[in-house]
């Protein structure tokens, strides 16, 4: 490599980097404590990411390959310190990575200041006549299956209140987010979280409509008599007291 052709690489590094700077480290923010090390851990990911820089395939993935550099740095920082207390699973790595690299957070016209919601029985907003919800945590039985957090997906920008689904017969209000590939994220009511694959084709390509043609999305499905597996999965997850 010549020295134009370097310098020139340098350049267009600089300026990617930049304009991505922000969103990578509010990544580290999310998964390192005490904020002291994130300064150090920025440091050694820009130097990695220059010296890998000419494997990057397109400009247009300069954030995701960004990121997947820091997880595998943030990772090397947790084994290094051997601090366990801070060692999140995977799944909610994933989940963080996910969430930065929200496509909605490129739209000026949507605001996905968060990417999760809390399940409307766990006390949310008040839907009367689908559900009594459950208003303190001895109320929700079977913790280690009810979910509290989901990821939510709102066509109208950012998540308004709580995420809702109704009852009897059982019907979707909310779409989910399904960044992973068909996939969302679930943090349950015993601590644990969980990444589930959705399988039913309608609801499917009902959450991708709000996910990538959000003003031509319409809220409430009722799902074919033959895709009831997701439904019923979200249905015997919802914490809440009891249904109507």
């Amino acid at each position: 490599m010549n020295e134009q052709s370097q310098n020139t690489g340098d350049d267009e590094f600089i300026r990617l980097y930049l304009a991505h700077e922000c969103r990578i480290r509010e990544y580290i923010l999310c998964l390192v404590k005490p904020y002291a090390y994130v300064d150090d851990i920025l440091q050694n990911v820009v130097v990695l990411m220059r010296k890998q820089y000419s494997s990057l395939e397109s400009h247009d993935h300069f954030l995701r390959w960004a990121l997947s550099i820091v997880r595998f740095e943030v990772l090397k920082h947790f084994e290094k310190k051997r601090n366990r207390l801070q060692m999140f699973s995977s799944e909610l790595i994933s989940a963080v990575e996910e969430k930065v690299a929200d496509i909605r957070l490129k739209d000026p016209q949507q605001g996905a200041y968060r990417s999760f919601s809390i399940a409307n029985g766990a006390n949310g907003e008040n839907w009367p006549g689908t559900h009594v919800p459950a208003r303190r945590y001895s109320e929700i039985r079977n913790p280690a299956s009810k979910y509290l957090f989901i990821e939510d997906l709102d066509p109208r920008g950012s998540n308004v209140g709580s995420w809702q689904m109704n009852f009897g017969p059982p019907r979707f209000i909310d779409p989910v987010a399904m960044w992973h590939k068909e996939q969302t994220t679930l943090g349950f009511a015993d601590g644990h979280s969980n990444i589930h694959r959705w399988v039913d084709p309608t609801f499917i390509e009902w959450c991708e409509g709000g996910m990538y043609n959000p003003t031509a999305f319409s809220f409430d499905l009722t799902p074919p008599d033959d895709e009831q597996t997701d439904i019923t999965f979200l249905a015997g997850g919802f914490p809440c007291r009891s249904h109507y």
